[in-house]
């Protein structure tokens, strides 16, 4: 059964679209997101090609950082968007699986809880937390079961 209900799908959407209208709005959010799991493990920017051999300084200033957050927040819509149809989302899930497969699925798997709290500091209403944390844990255990 899909994660969430396409309610909850436009819902999220609605309420992130403002915050990535633009490439420059996406690359933010997903620096964000990135130098939050990097805060938790600089040693997980070695496994982004982009990145490899910076300091945490470095890449806060790096066009790496920004090429990733932009792909990052591109990816996680694309998932958003499918959370309410199974098929669509498992076909995501084993995109991305493909994506990170040189990533070890316990480090892949241990950014769901930075991710997630991430999006609870990003979204504001409260059913969206909700559903977006469901929704990630969710998404989070296809990927791995892809890489």
């Amino acid at each position: 059964m899909a994660p969430l209900t396409q309610a909850e799908v436009d819902s999220i959407v609605a309420e992130l679209a403002p915050q990535i209208s633009t490439e420059d709005d996406k690359a933010k959010v997903g620096a964000a997101a990135y130098t939050a799991l990097f805060a938790v493990r600089p040693e997980f920017i070695q496994m982004f090609r982009r990145l490899q051999g910076m300091t945490m300084e470095q890449v806060a200033k790096s066009d790496g950082l920004r090429h990733h957050g932009i792909a990052l927040v591109d990816g996680l819509v694309k998932l958003v968007v499918a959370g309410a149809d199974d098929e669509k989302l498992a076909n995501e899930c084993a995109l991305n699986g493909r994506i990170h497969r040189r990533i070890p699925k316990a480090d892949f798997q241990f950014s769901t809880d930075v991710f997630v709290e991430f999006f609870n500091i990003a979204l504001k209403k409260e059913e969206n937390k909700k559903a977006m944390e469901k929704f990630l844990k969710h998404i989070f255990s296809g990927i791995t079961e892809k890489i």
